[in-house]
């Protein structure tokens, strides 16, 4: 007698998906089967067949979904990092997008600076962010002084007219500026017109000019005139007596 056999073709396998026996073509990937039309990107669902594909906590991944779901992210571009990279400020970046912020290119000797998260390099980071030196409006990199509510580099904290330092740093502020004994009075019209020297105390306003009390005198005989009546010619202050006698 001879028997016929209903127990149908043996199967590979069961698939990892949809846990059926699978009878036709398989796919083994990461030791488990699965039905070729079942072995999927778990994020996106499109078949993945020969194509590269990531496994992520037990689930395989296509290319894309794995690098836009898992990879570290660039800091720079904001794009999938899958080579190397170069850690820095707490953040991974593409080895070419590691570069100045402002002017995007690499650092010299690898040295940078940094500022809110972002690198610079040196000459981007003073020209943008250090302080600004009150004469020369150049970044300070070293040393300052610090006046008049601004900063300064210490070779430009001189007198903003005849450029010298101060002695005994004694200086005079006028407009925000420094300036020396000599030059503060000129900016602020006080330096006798007779002898000009600073005016610190009395003084006598005449001819849109200031004096002091003792030099404002009469242009030919020298006599004192604060307090009593004068005439002028040619801008030049003289007595009545001596007015008459050589102009009238």
């Amino acid at each position: 007698m001879s028997h016929i056999d209903d127990k149908g073709p043996t199967p590979k396998g069961t698939c990892n998906a949809c846990h059926k026996p699978i009878l036709g073509e398989i796919i083994q990937a990461v030791n488990k089967h699965y039905h070729p039309e079942h072995f999927v990107c778990t994020n996106c669902k499109v078949s993945i067949g020969s194509k590269n594909f990531y496994m992520q906590e037990g689930s395989p991944h296509c290319e894309s979904c794995y690098q836009n779901l898992f990879c570290i992210r660039c800091a720079h571009c904001d794009e999938s990092i899958t080579d190397r990279c170069i850690t820095a400020l707490g953040k991974k970046w593409h080895v070419h997008h590691f570069v100045c912020t402002q002017c995007l290119k690499p650092f010299d000797g690898g040295n940078f600076y940094e500022r809110e998260g972002r690198p610079y390099c040196e000459v981007d980071f003073f020209s943008t962010y250090a302080t600004r030196c009150g004469s020369c409006n150049q970044p300070i990199r070293g040393e300052c002084i610090n006046a008049l509510g601004q900063q300064w580099h210490p070779e430009h904290f001189v007198c903003q007219y005849c450029q010298k330092s101060f002695a005994n740093g004694l200086f005079f502020e006028f407009g925000g500026k420094p300036y020396c004994d000599i030059h503060y009075h000129q900016q602020s019209g006080s330096i006798c017109s007779g002898c000009g020297k600073t005016i610190n105390g009395r003084c006598v306003d005449a001819l849109d000019k200031k004096w002091h009390p003792e030099h404002f005198v009469c242009a030919f005989c020298m006599n004192p005139l604060a307090g009593g009546s004068y005439s002028t010619n040619n801008g030049k202050p003289y007595c009545k007596v001596c007015h008459t006698k050589l102009f009238m």
